[in-house]
């Protein structure tokens, strides 16, 4: 086909796309435009125009190629059309083009830049690097005197973000962004380190990844090891009036058919010594409805939030950062890795990499919005090749694949 016949069918598919839609002039749209693919040689304009994707988030005029998995959704791409002017059709893709890039991978979700070593494919698991020595400044521990007058306030609504959240990209979260937020610690002959991310999913439990409970030889830490955090922002520091407070672990729960050989149903639940009295810093996030599991969720944007490293066998910032990236449709994800990618994962990253969850991040939770702005998990990070490596997504477990576990084990 000759390259003039290439742009036009181009433009031909995207004008039927936008049939069927609400006309509606360009400047009415909110500003939903989009420039034709630099690849078919068409004129880039000099400025960038802003939009709405599909779930309401801020999205930039770009290249279908900087969103493809939305071939795998037709409704949600005809939804993404847009209008750089009256005559340039294109797609309305999330906010990409962050100054820093970023790469999120297993442990805690943080902003990666992108590396030019070897692209040797390894699945690693992002727990075995750990990040820095926990602060040595006192926190809130939380004891039966604290919580004895623990009362549940309906104000508190599960899924419901801080003040601001919206993602666009990879950057540090706002302090309170994500209140579910836990950051667990490991004490070992090393000291007490920051270990994995988490998700508090009720007043009492943790939901995190089950690779996080055990060292790579399988040995299971105990109990008295592990200290969940709840309310922080920079583990390192003290001076950003989160207050945070910190929990002894009751009882370690892994799922039973946890195998660290292939992270075959990677889940655990961590079940607190006392009981969590939300606050506006402090709330949980929503589990899946069952309705949710007939959903593979292909094309939506999921988000991820953690405390790990900002490149692969970098250290972490400290900060609680945030991503948001394409879940994949898993044939296309068990391409990519010599495992087989079966039922109970998922994959979420950008084809050409520089997002990811990386070193730290894993256990952390990753989540999409309901029509109501409110969060649900929907993701634990696992694992992946590297961070942020072209071609190679994160691997998350699907969370909707064991709610019932989730019920069976949440007194």
């Amino acid at each position: 086909m000759s390259r003039l016949s290439c742009i036009i069918s181009t433009s031909l598919f995207l004008l039927h796309l936008v049939q069927g839609q609400t006309h509606q002039a360009p400047d009415a749209a909110e500003n939903r435009q989009l420039g034709l693919f630099s690849e078919l040689g068409l004129p880039s304009l000099t400025t960038v125009n802003h939009c709405r994707t599909p779930d309401g988030l801020p999205g930039e005029c770009g290249e279908l190629s900087r969103c493809i998995y939305l071939i795998f959704d037709m409704v949600r791409l005809r939804r993404s059309v847009c209008f750089r002017n009256l005559f340039m059709v294109g797609i309305c893709c999330p906010g990409t083009t962050s100054s820093a890039t970023t790469e999120i991978s297993t442990p805690n979700a943080t902003l990666l830049q992108e590396t030019t070593e070897s692209t040797t494919v390894s699945t690693e698991a992002t727990t075995t690097s750990t990040i820095d020595k926990a602060t040595e400044e006192p926190y809130i521990l939380a004891t039966e005197e604290s919580t004895q007058n623990f009362t549940y306030s309906s104000e508190f609504r599960c899924g419901t973000a801080g003040r601001d959240g919206r993602i666009v990209g990879g950057y540090e979260a706002n302090p309170g962004q994500w209140p579910w937020m836990a950051a667990i610690f490991l004490d070992s002959y090393r000291g007490r380190e920051y270990w994995c991310g988490g998700a508090l999913v009720g007043t009492w439990y943790i939901l995190t990844a089950a690779h996080c409970l055990s060292d790579q030889r399988g040995r299971k830490y105990r109990k008295e090891q592990l200290t969940v955090r709840l309310g922080d922002h920079h583990l390192f520091r003290t001076d950003d009036f989160m207050n945070p407070i910190e929990f002894k672990v009751a009882t370690t729960i892994p799922h039973p058919k946890f195998s660290r050989s292939g992270f075959y149903n990677d889940i655990a639940l961590l079940k607190l010594r006392h009981p969590v009295t939300y606050s506006e810093y402090i709330s949980p996030v929503c589990l899946p409805t069952p309705g949710l599991k007939a959903n593979t969720l292909v094309g939506y944007m999921g988000t991820v939030t953690g405390w790990g490293t900002l490149s692969y066998g970098g250290v972490g910032s400290g900060s609680l950062q945030q991503v948001t990236m394409p879940i994949w449709d898993n044939a296309d994800c068990n391409r990519r890795y010599f495992q087989p990618i079966t039922q109970g994962f998922m994959c979420a990253g950008f084809f050409e990499g520089g997002k990811d969850a990386c070193q730290g991040d894993s256990g952390s939770p990753m989540v999409i919005p309901d029509r109501t702005r409110h969060w649900t998990v929907v993701g634990v990070v696992s694992f992946g090749s590297k961070c942020a490596q072209p071609g190679y997504p994160g691997v998350y477990t699907r969370v909707t694949e064991y709610l019932d576990w989730i019920d069976e084990n949440m007194e």
